[in-house]
């Protein structure tokens, strides 16, 4: 062996020189990639880390789609309900406008308009075609109309609804009622749209103005309130309608906030992640930088060393 060098030495320097390929490669790839490693194992410690937050990234994204669906059930029937207050509104404004005129027949003509419009809404169908006022049920439209025949009321109506009310998760820790009902009671008719119903039906019948409700219906020619106790009664039936619409307001807020809440979550999620996966280009294009100057350094001397001998030696 004629170079200034022995076996081990030039082992050293080679495995150094190989060493510092494989860093270099691997930066170039983290350059192109932007990611710190193609798989986890490249993560070492952090992998478990990253695993856990990628499963809470789904987790929250899943919950945030189904409260766009949520959202959406709440706004249709917000909007439908809304219908129903204004409704409402309509035949306060017809019952002040006929008090006192012995000819009612225009309350009569819009309050049998408003049952109508009243019973239409609560049949109304979401865009998969199941009634949204029915609970579970939807083989059957909620609320079945036909006229009585002998007035009052004008309509005998029968609710088909079941009890049970839609609930939906919007966040971890967050339950809310989706849901509405034609009536809370289907065999004994109650609910948020009885009392509305039931001034309407009579109004239909061309009674004026209508009973109280504890009393027995009274003959066509018989009214047994004034007109004043049947302006309490439709403002009753008008607070009724509007406290529902308010219940489902603030169920759409509810779910507004919490769907901030879900994404803050995802974007600080998102930036966790990032940091255990992305690189910094900044950082791996200075230690590029170092890898290929000890690269090139690596050569020159590994140049040199083979052209050294002891023979150049001995000649000085």
């Amino acid at each position: 062996m004629t170079r200034i060098s022995t076996l081990g030495q030039n082992q050293f320097i080679l495995r150094q020189t190989l060493q510092t390929q494989e860093r270099l490669l691997s930066l170039q790839r983290q350059m192109s990639t932007g990611e710190r490693s193609e798989d986890f194992k490249g993560l070492r410690g952090d992998s478990t880390v990253l695993i856990s937050a990628q499963a809470r990234k789904a987790a929250t994204e899943q919950l945030l789609a189904n409260n766009v669906q949520t959202k959406t059930k709440l706004d249709l029937r917000e909007r439908a309900v809304r219908e129903i207050v204004e409704i409402a509104k309509n035949i306060k404004s017809e019952f002040l406008s006929a008090e006192g005129i012995e000819n009612s027949s225009q309350l009569v003509i819009q309050a049998q308009i408003g049952l109508q419009q009243v019973v239409s809404i609560l049949n109304s169908r979401d865009q998969n075609g199941n009634f949204i006022f029915a609970g579970s049920r939807t083989d059957t439209a909620p609320v079945t109309s036909v006229p009585s025949g002998a007035p009052p009321p004008a309509f005998t109506l029968t609710f088909n609804n079941d009890t049970i009310v839609e609930q939906a998760n919007v966040d971890e820790n967050l339950t809310i009622s989706v849901g509405v009902l034609a009536a809370t009671n289907p065999t004994t008719p109650t609910g948020s749209f009885q009392p509305l119903i039931d001034i309407l039906n009579f109004f239909a019948a061309g009674v004026f103005p209508p009973p109280l409700p504890a009393e027995p219906l009274p003959a066509a020619t018989a009214p047994t309130v004034t007109a004043a106790q049947a302006l309490t009664l439709i403002d009753q039936a008008f607070d009724t309608v509007n406290a529902l619409d308010a219940s489902l307001g603030i169920s759409q807020q509810l779910v507004d906030e919490a769907n901030e809440r879900l994404q803050a979550d995802i974007d600080l999620t998102d930036e966790f992640i990032t940091s255990l996966k992305d690189v910094d280009v900044a950082e791996v294009f200075t230690q590029l930088s170092q890898e290929q100057f000890a690269l090139e350094a690596s050569f020159q001397i590994t140049g040199r060393l083979s052209d050294l001998s002891l023979i150049q030696f001995l000649r000085i």
